[in-house]
């Protein structure tokens, strides 16, 4: 994604992604859904026919087919992810242009859900959203290696699915707006345009220093806090006002936004992360692998494993999510002894009301005695 402050991408007539369902792509790929509109191109789930095998397909908008800027960009996506090979990156299979005359790539169709909709219904446990993360900087730890950084690394760039023994494999997309510091050059961005996403940018890129390693890892540090907080660190009435907070805003309170569950070590990596000055964060993706491994092996007495959900406070919800707030009267503890029964409230009514029978005639008896 490439950010213009204050523009949202408009949907053309000739880039209608309902146009494309259905037809079959060079007489190989059907396409059969589609998965997301992005302002470069659309993805769709499609069908290698000979196959009959799930492929993801990702075509250029028509409307930007003559747009030689967009069109080096796409083919450098193509470039950069045939370029890299790791099993938490997404794999290209194909690239063509089909006979009515876009441009398209194919690549794996991963199963799974976004690490964003599994934020959202807090279903992410401490140990897994360590193991999610670690998985990616593993993926980023490949790419910078080779030169290349991604620069939207963001919760719905991220798929997660469970394996068959339980365990959960995280897949990183979308290399659209990377910058490859080698081979390919340097990547294609307009005046006035900032590549990423307000919310997860790094502070040197808003400030249109050049993109570092160390930018991904400012992005890995905002995902982390808000997987573990509930909440976005900043919060703004535009991108730009957005943008500006993660250049100029302090951290927020990270321990007054977890629960006390979360390991001290944890919180701690979250701040290195976010630093605003790239030299005082982590080396390298490969250090935040090991500063996670450290903090499961070091903090036993955390299982960080069990199921285990982020502590939201009342305002902290981000603004992504539509919440209702629904009072439940079953769940508000009465102020009196939860041992109270009412029979036993009776049982003590009646024994006031004898007490008070008793002392009135007590005092009868005694006034009759003094009168006589």
């Amino acid at each position: 994604m490439t950010t213009r402050p204050g523009t949202r991408n408009a949907i053309k007539p000739n880039d209608d992604p309902t146009k494309f369902v259905g037809r079959v792509v060079n007489g190989v790929y059907r396409i059969d859904s589609l998965l997301e509109s992005g302002g470069m191109g659309l993805v769709f789930k499609a069908t290698r026919l000979n196959f009959n095998r799930e492929v993801a397909i990702k075509i250029l908008r028509p409307s930007l087919a003559n747009d030689i800027d967009i069109v080096k960009r796409f083919q450098r996506e193509m470039d950069v992810l045939t370029f890299l090979s790791h099993p938490n990156i997404v794999s290209i299979l194909d690239v063509g242009r089909d006979a009515s005359g876009f441009s398209y790539f194919v690549m794996d169709f991963v199963q799974g859900e976004t690490m964003a909709q599994l934020c959202d219904n807090r279903s992410l446990s401490l140990g897994e959203i360590l193991e999610i993360l670690r998985q990616v900087c593993s993926a980023l730890s490949e790419a910078h290696e080779k030169q290349i950084i991604h620069r939207d690394i963001k919760l719905d760039n991220i798929i997660v699915r469970k394996l068959s023994d339980g365990r959960l494999h995280s897949t990183l997309l979308d290399f659209g707006v990377a910058k490859d510091l080698g081979e390919f050059g340097s990547a294609v961005t307009r005046v006035g345009e900032l590549p990423g996403t307000p919310g997860i940018i790094a502070p040197e890129l808003v400030d249109e220093s050049d993109p570092i390693p160390a930018s991904d890892l400012y992005s890995v540090g905002v995902l982390l806090f808000i997987a573990v907080t509930g909440t976005i660190p900043f919060k703004g009435d535009d991108d730009l006002e957005v943008m500006r907070a993660h250049l100029n805003e302090p951290i927020p309170d990270i321990r007054g936004l977890v629960d006390n569950d979360v390991p001290e070590q944890v919180v701690d990596l979250i701040y290195e992360l976010m630093q605003k000055d790239p030299e005082l964060r982590p080396e390298s993706a490969a250090d935040v692998i090991t500063r996670i491994e450290n903090i499961v092996r070091a903090v036993p007495e955390v299982d960080v494993s069990r199921s285990w959900k982020a502590y939201v406070p009342p305002d902290a919800i981000p603004e992504r999510e539509e919440s209702s707030l629904v009072l439940n009267t079953s769940e508000i503890p009465l102020a009196t002894n939860s041992s109270m029964t009412p029979a036993s409230v009776v049982g003590m009514l009646i024994a006031i009301l004898i007490i008070l029978v008793l002392m009135v005639c007590y005092l009868l008896y005694r006034q009759m005695f003094l009168v006589t």
